[in-house]
């Protein structure tokens, strides 16, 4: 048994050579980083702002960028806490990327990145004010909505006033408003009437209550060549828009069985998910039983 275990040993110093004997040599990863401000819920982000050389971008009630090494490279000082991830993208593809923020107070930003420190974006702050608040930016995404080259920012609030908690924005900092439609686009939930508007869509209307915690996802969910805009509500609900701001239909299995929009097609932010088909069936589609 002896001489088996001395054979192995020699096995393994012959196959490892020398490695038993050295030190290993582990890399920094971490470091303290003082003076920050509280952190929230926001990642932080890794990116190389279109330079080659990754940086990380943090976000307390400042925004910050280190090196590798963790020098401070800038820092974005705000007057409120940044609650959602920044988003880091060449946002009119001129090769120039951009890190966008929100904040409280509506606030919705966004500084270009040139010669190794930040500039305040022509246009921008922008403002997600709305029916005489100005909650703070929860979620905050970004995306091509309309598959023209460049990429739209999109921002919820905890708007809880009536009026309105998601917002999309063009690179400059002004309103997405696609060409070719009768309505205003956006902020959503809107106050107006007929078509492509909230209060009346579908009969019953579309109604928010605060996107509340990381909550904006963009997305292709139909195959068409736009994308499409995910956000919840405090009411358990979840509502997907398309590019034009009117909310997604849901399968014609979904329908109304109000006696006012009796049969009426559901569109997504309309009616609560259940983990129970029967009681989708039993509520949604039959409409029978409570």
């Amino acid at each position: 048994m002896q001489r088996i275990v001395a054979i192995v040993l020699l096995f393994l110093l012959v196959i490892t050579g020398s490695a038993w004997a050295q030190p290993v040599q582990t890399p920094q990863l971490m470091a303290q980083i003082k003076w920050t401000g509280t952190s929230w819920f926001a990642a932080p982000i890794i990116h190389d702002l279109g330079t080659g050389i990754p940086k990380l971008i943090g976000t307390f009630y400042s925004i910050y960028v280190w090196d590798k090494n963790f020098t401070e490279l800038a820092k974005i000082s705000r007057n409120g806490r940044i609650y959602a991830p920044v988003v880091c993208a060449d946002l009119e593809g001129d090769g120039i990327y951009e890190i966008i923020y929100g904040s409280t107070n509506g606030e919705v930003g966004a500084y270009e990145w040139r010669a190794n420190t930040v500039v305040l974006k022509s246009g921008w702050p922008a403002s997600s004010c709305d029916a005489d608040q100005c909650p703070e930016v929860r979620g905050l995404a970004a995306g091509d909505l309309d598959g023209n080259g460049t990429i739209e920012v999109v921002a919820t609030t905890t708007q809880t006033n009536g009026g309105a908690q998601v917002f999309v924005f063009n690179p400059d900092g002004t309103r997405y408003q696609p060409p070719g439609i009768s309505w205003p686009a956006w902020p959503r939930y809107n106050t107006l009437t007929g078509t492509g508007n909230d209060a009346d869509a579908n009969g019953q209307g579309n109604l928010g209550y605060g996107c509340y915690g990381l909550n904006v996802g963009i997305g292709d969910l139909d195959d068409d060549p736009e994308l499409e805009i995910l956000v919840t509500f405090d009411n358990h609900q979840i509502n997907a828009f398309e590019h034009t701001g009117v909310s997604l239909l849901a399968s014609d299995y979904f329908t109304n069985r109000s006696s006012q929009y009796y049969n009426y097609r559901l569109n997504w932010g309309q009616f609560i998910r259940w983990f129970d088909p029967q009681v989708e069936e039993n509520h949604y589609d039959l409409h029978i039983n409570d």
